[in-house]
């Protein structure tokens, strides 16, 4: 092991020392940059949900739907998007407007969120790093950790415990891995990403070949990697397969839920927000800022264009261009979708008022047997009449 010295102290750690968090509407109102309206003393306590909020908290009203709340809610202080400004403020109270009350919340949130742990540099007793592998400076490597012969851990990286490092796989620098995350041989991961508890990073791709002569699946080989960008943060439980040849690659800055399935030799972009419980079949190119809603499914070798948006439980078996939304299963244009489900919920009584018509001899249905039979004969016919 190169740089960082073992610490058998390792693990240990103590909570930074708190930070003022704003405690009124003004104070708020600085904290975001927005334009405050009502009582600057208000109070504003930690955030809180508009339905859920007690006496004294911060609370945000993104859309109108949630404004029309606000007359009934506890919350003294709300961050308001600029369209969804309630009608009245209220004594004692205060709104403060801003372009997009969910990015403002992204500042509130922060402040006054609980400090993070401040992790000791070093190596916890329980844990096992190669000789061969190389740590940098500022380094804290928790218990029960495994850090495989050439593996790579850039300076101020954390591996908080039980994580795996395996043979020759490198992460950047100011990176966390939380719980039970694993990294496997040769991947790569970039600066400032995150892995959440249980990850697996490098896993097989599942490439199956049936075998005649054995009668049984042939599993093809995985000799690919995975390279993760910088800033990425991974969700827990999701699975990242490596490339059959080549790598599974995640762009700059991609974010992924909880319980994703990413197939091998996918190519997803930077910037990217793919929601829980979807799969990403094997190699799937996917652009730069797209969104996927959760229980998305994907068939494999499609390509999704840059800024495309697909809606939660789709099923996408076509190719699917850029700068659209998409919706259902299968997933089409989501403007096309709609007006289908429309008139699918009337098909029950477009085809009573049809069966009514055929009763009065004003249309004749012709059955699907009835039909098939008159296309095989007009087959038939053109057959015989070619030659």
């Amino acid at each position: 092991m190169s740089a960082a010295p073992t610490n058998a102290t390792a693990g240990n750690h103590t909570s930074a020392t708190p930070t003022a968090t704003p405690s009124t509407a003004a104070e708020v109102a600085a904290l975001v940059g927005g334009d405050l309206r009502g009582d600057p003393a208000a109070p504003a306590g930690p955030p809180a949900g508009v339905d859920q909020a007690q006496p004294g908290a911060v609370t945000f009203l993104r859309s109108r739907k949630f404004a029309k709340r606000w007359a009934a809610s506890k919350a003294t202080t709300a961050i308001v998007s600029a369209d969804a400004v309630p009608e009245e403020i209220g004594d004692g109270r205060a709104v403060i407007v801003v372009p997009n009350a969910d990015l403002a919340m992204v500042a509130v949130l922060t402040a006054y969120a609980p400090k993070p742990l401040q992790r000791v540099p070093g190596v916890h007793k329980t844990a096992h790093v190669d000789d061969d592998a190389h740590i940098g400076q500022g380094v804290h490597i928790g218990p029960g950790c495994v850090v495989e012969a050439g593996a790579h851990v850039g300076d101020g990286s954390v591996l908080i415990a039980n994580n795996h490092l395996g043979a020759h796989a490198r992460i950047g620098r100011g990176c966390t891995l939380h719980p039970g995350a694993i990294i496997l041989e040769r991947c790569v991961m970039g600066d400032a990403s995150v892995l959440h508890a249980g990850a697996v990073i490098g896993g097989d791709g599942f490439g199956y070949v049936p075998d005649p002569k054995t009668g049984a699946p042939a599993k093809l080989p995985h000799i690919g990697n995975v390279e993760i960008g910088s800033m990425v943060e991974i969700g827990p439980n999701t699975c990242v397969d490596r490339g059959k040849f080549g790598a599974t690659t995640i762009g700059d800055a991609t974010k992924i839920d909880n319980l994703v399935q990413v197939g091998h030799n996918v190519t997803i972009g930077r910037g990217c927000i793919i929601c829980a419980l979807t799969g990403i079949a094997g190699s799937v190119i996917i652009g730069d800022g797209v969104i996927i809603g959760p229980q998305v499914g994907i068939a494999d070798a499609l390509t999704i264009g840059d800024r495309a948006q697909l809606g939660g439980q789709s099923g996408l078996i076509t190719n699917m261009p850029g700068h659209e939304r998409w919706i259902g299963l299968p997933a089409m244009a989501a403007h096309t979708q709609v007006r289908n489900w429309s008139a699918s919920r009337s098909l029950w009584a477009i085809m009573r008022d049809l069966k009514r018509l055929e009763k009065k001899g004003v249309l004749r249905l012709e059955s699907l047997e009835r039909f098939q039979k008159r296309v095989e004969e007009q087959e038939r016919k053109r057959k015989s009449t070619s030659k």
